[in-house]
């Protein structure tokens, strides 16, 4: 009398094995590099609000004032605790009526992204 055996072998239980763990590997980068992404746009669309809140912070100010000529920083709170940036501007006179604010923003735990922004003001044309 024969026996029939309906079950798998070693090595389709093996090759099955492999497949599965290869993609569920491949499908968890997938989703850790998503979420790495996901926190450097975060982190720069802060940065991007802090450079705007600071530029109008700025723009409202006199130019007459001493220091204002200087290359100043501020440290500025993130929104995550611990999380800090550093910004950096100075006001470059370009003629007799007109200048601009060179303004970057870095954070202090990425130091390799910077949010840089220039603004032009002058008074001929209002702002």
């Amino acid at each position: 009398m024969k026996i029939r055996r309906n079950g798998q072998g070693l090595i389709e239980v093996i090759i099955t094995l492999f497949l599965t763990i290869s993609i569920f590997t491949g499908f968890s980068q997938l989703i850790i590099q998503a979420a790495q992404l996901k926190n450097k746009t975060d982190r720069i669309n802060q940065m991007t609000c802090l450079l705007i809140n600071q530029l109008e912070e700025l723009r409202s100010q006199a130019f007459a004032q001493t220091n204002f000529f200087n290359e100043n920083k501020e440290i500025l709170e993130g929104l995550l605790p611990g999380e800090k940036f550093i910004c950096r501007w100075k006001f470059i006179p370009e003629a007799p009526a007109a200048g601009r604010i060179e303004i970057e923003v870095a954070s202090l735990t990425h130091p390799n992204q910077k949010v840089r922004a220039s603004l032009w003001l002058t008074s001929i044309l209002g702002f």
